[in-house]
């Protein structure tokens, strides 16, 4: 069943009134050679913010041809924006997905128009891309992070991200359980060092 989960009062106000998506989202200890990956990449702004910012290596990710043209356009002179067409999820093979611009969402069944999109075991694509550590791992997928994250998990590779800001989506079944258990894991080797409760929430590796 879909869990009815309330608004969090304050929540949207505190984070408008912190600049979230300008301070928080951006404020990291990355230098030219760390390394981040920007899973949703919609069309390449926080990807353009981060490496404007700290001239880091990022990984773009973003499945739907039309905004991966976009975002391959935006950074063609840039190498250390590598962009990527397809989404990175629990295994290999085609979906389909909602065509509904950011909120586009392989779990939104009430937007009739669709895309088939790529998706690519995260394993995979961190042996393909020969990654030993990622230090900034930004994930906003509607609704697909928790398939992301249990793989991620099971893989045992959360030792090897420095941190991870995700935005968690109400509209998935059983959002609040699967929520719980994956930051249950989370803890065990991160601590949350912010939360705006189902907006965006960052999770630090523990020293």
């Amino acid at each position: 069943m879909i869990d009815y989960i309330p608004p969090t009062v304050g929540e949207m106000e505190k984070w408008l009134q912190c600049s979230g998506d300008h301070t928080l989202r951006l404020d990291y200890p990355l230098e030219p050679d760390s390394v981040v990956v920007d899973v949703g990449g919609y069309v390449g702004q926080w990807a353009y913010d981060i490496n404007n910012r700290y001239n880091s290596i990022v990984f773009v990710l973003e499945p739907l041809p039309n905004l991966y043209m976009e975002i391959d356009s935006r950074f063609a002179q840039n190498p250390k924006v590598i962009p990527l067409n397809y989404a990175i999820a629990k295994e290999t093979g085609e979906v389909q997905m909602s065509d509904n611009a950011n909120c586009s969402s392989m779990y939104d069944n009430t937007i009739v128009a669709t895309q088939t999109i790529m998706c690519k075991d995260v394993k995979d694509f961190i042996e393909e891309n020969n990654i030993d550590n990622i230090d900034l791992l930004k994930i906003n997928i509607e609704g697909a992070e928790y398939d992301l994250l249990d793989r991620i998990i099971e893989l045992g590779i959360l030792p090897k991200i420095k941190n991870l800001q995700i935005q968690f989506h109400r509209f998935v079944p059983d959002c609040q359980a699967r929520r719980n258990n994956i930051l249950a894991d989370l803890s065990k080797t991160h601590e949350c060092t912010w939360n705006f409760e189902w907006i965006w929430e960052n999770w630090k590796l523990k020293n």
